[in-house]
């Protein structure tokens, strides 16, 4: 059995044939090649990414795909993926760990082309394989949220004009429901013991590539203070990869905290 990962572009006839015979299977719809062409580089973004299971003999028995979907933050260009369709046939269920695979192989793949997170709306079959065995988290537990700020020009360029109409009551609303969720987002303002908050930080940010003292920091943190022994164990791993780092270029608590770490 091989993992192999694809962009759209990569993809042969062969491959979607076999991809729209497993998904009208899995799903029990009647996806055309057409419709799924639109979905995977015209609906959502203008490129996407598949991990397939490959057996020897049959061909594709399971996939992955991710659509690539570009944000723009504060001036910086965001890619984000988001994962749709993970689907295994029923024969080849056995492995628990299959999909885990899958998600191993699209992580390092994304994280090699600059995307810096992955999101995705499970059914009941996935959602507790996603939070358990893949560390997702409930979009409601994140301290970063997503809302359409430009819905006119989404439906058409020429209604672009109505969203600053649209924009400017719903942000004040917004701020005079809760005026603390506009602070500048962070660990200080929100919950700085919260070691799920914790590990979600820097887990986005080893994800980005990042491998400063801040990222050292949260894992050494992390050590300190996490009770779940799975996640205290993967940040002694993350924090031994990690480039050495003079302690004197440190804040003086995140240096007493990576010492500690370090002896416990």
């Amino acid at each position: 059995m091989k993992y192999v990962f694809k962009t759209f572009n990569e993809l042969t006839p062969d491959d979607i044939r076999q991809y729209l015979d497993l998904y009208n299977t899995t799903f029990e719809r009647d996806l055309s090649e057409t419709e799924f062409r639109y979905k995977f580089t015209q609906q959502m973004g203008p490129n996407s990414y598949f991990v397939f299971i490959v057996d020897d003999k049959a061909g594709i028995v399971g996939s992955l795909g991710a659509i690539e979907v570009d944000y723009t933050f504060r001036g910086e260009q965001l890619k984000f993926g988001l994962e749709v369709d993970a689907m295994i046939d029923p024969a080849y269920r056995r492995d628990v760990l299959a999909m885990r695979r899958q998600h191993d192989v699209l992580f390092k793949e994304l994280n090699r082309r600059g995307f810096g997170w992955v999101f995705t709306k499970p059914n009941n079959n996935s959602y507790l394989y996603l939070k358990t065995l893949l560390g997702f988290s409930d979009i409601g537990q994140l301290w970063a949220y997503a809302f359409p700020i430009r819905p006119f020009r989404a439906l058409h360029p020429w209604l672009s004009f109505l969203d600053p109409l649209w924009l400017t009551p719903v942000t004040f609303l917004a701020w005079l429901a809760n005026p603390r969720n506009f602070q500048e987002a962070s660990l200080d303002t929100l919950e700085p013991e919260n070691p799920e908050l914790i590990a979600n930080a820097a887990r986005a940010r080893l994800r980005r590539g990042d491998n400063n003292a801040e990222v050292r920091s949260l894992l050494s943190k992390l050590v300190m203070i996490d009770t779940r022994p799975e996640w205290v164990e993967w940040a002694r791993r993350k924090l031994v990869l990690l480039p050495l780092i003079n302690p004197a270029t440190m804040p003086t608590e995140d240096h007493v905290q990576l010492e500690n770490a370090g002896r416990s």
